[in-house]
């Protein structure tokens, strides 16, 4: 991220990481479908109670973060700064959620169990609803009209 701020990109980048996470579900998905795993109860049990904590404090730690460094923005007066900035923010936002999804996907794979693939599908839809439009971005960013003007005609 060189500083400059493609909304085309932006965006690109920011479905392309739930995408990933599907598609590595969908493989793990159709490992399973064929064949019957031996399941540990131990195991079993162990990611049946880290898993949703891992989910909670994944999902509140990235928005306290996110919400956190865009707060930090509003302070910067150049666009080219706060763009930046908050597109870094989002993306490591979306990571932080993109941790618990891939544990959830591991878990399905060494216990056998598809219940966690659901678990991160439901992970994947939270992402991908919370990929911003042109006018969040300037609502994130506390944009003044001349601002979200020259963001509205970007790409």
């Amino acid at each position: 991220m060189n500083g400059d701020f493609n909304y085309r990109k932006f965006k690109m980048v920011a479905y392309s990481i739930p995408l990933a996470l599907f598609l590595a579900a969908a493989a793990v998905y159709y490992i399973l479908k064929g064949e019957q795993m031996a399941l540990q109860p131990d195991t079993m049990s162990t990611f049946q109670f880290v898993l949703p904590i891992a989910i909670l404090v994944g999902i509140l730690f990235s928005s306290f973060y996110f919400n956190r460094q865009v707060k930090k923005l509003w302070k910067v007066k150049n666009l080219k700064e706060k763009l930046s900035g908050f597109q870094k923010a989002f993306i490591l936002k979306m990571a932080m959620q993109e941790l618990p999804a891939t544990v959830a996907v591991v878990a399905a794979l060494f216990t056998g169990e598809a219940q966690f693939l659901f678990i991160a599908l439901a992970v994947i839809i939270v992402m991908i609803i919370g990929v911003p439009s042109k006018e969040k971005i300037a609502l994130f960013l506390q944009l003044s009209p001349q601002e979200k003007h020259t963001l509205e005609n970007q790409l």
